[in-house]
């Protein structure tokens, strides 16, 4: 794996889609190859054709090279056209799972403003949490109503949150969320 490479993109484990994909994406921006994803090979022979060609091989390549070998060996058949790889790995990784919901939720709750610090790297690390759940949908069970009770346990006040992070529009998630003992709610 070039240098470069292995330190501007983690390895793609199955796990980390979210960051792995806007990494790679913009390595193959800067290499000038994210191009072929979005435009089709050009007639034979035409004049880009070859520049084409060499630029989706490097990119495949690329991918590749930061992919576990597990995922390796599952786009083995694909590796003829970029578009088909990315969709595939869209499609196989991109939608979180319920278990890398919780944990993200839980690394969103457990964020804190340091006291006399500037709020805003913690703030662009929580914005990083919701962008990331903004893509979870869970579905409550039939008959499961939420809690409204006027003494809620920090239980209660997580349910409520992750109820409010799914449900609600994504519009809310460049607002402010209010996590008080008695609610939750976004403003």
């Amino acid at each position: 794996m070039s240098s470069t490479l292995d330190k501007m993109v983690p390895v793609f484990t199955g796990s980390n889609w979210q960051q792995w994909h806007t990494s790679m994406q913009a390595y193959l921006r800067a290499q000038g190859q994210w191009y072929v994803y979005s435009t089709t090979q050009p007639a034979d022979g035409h004049n880009d054709q070859n520049n084409w060609d060499n630029n989706t091989e490097r990119a495949l390549s690329n991918i590749t090279l930061c992919l576990a070998p597990s995922i390796q060996v599952a786009i083995a058949d694909l590796t003829t056209i970029i578009k088909d790889v990315w969709d595939y790995l869209k499609k196989s990784f991109g939608a979180p799972s319920i278990s890398s919901a919780y944990a993200e939720l839980s690394k969103l709750l457990s964020t804190t403003i340091p006291a006399g610090s500037h709020p805003a790297p913690a703030i662009t690390k929580m914005l990083s949490h919701f962008t990331y759940l903004k893509d979870v949908e869970v579905a409550r069970a039939p008959g499961v109503n939420r809690r409204r009770s006027a003494h809620k346990t920090a239980t209660h006040i997580s349910v409520d949150l992750v109820i409010v992070l799914f449900r609600v529009d994504v519009t809310c998630y460049t607002s402010c969320v209010t996590v008080t003992r008695d609610n939750v709610c976004c403003i």
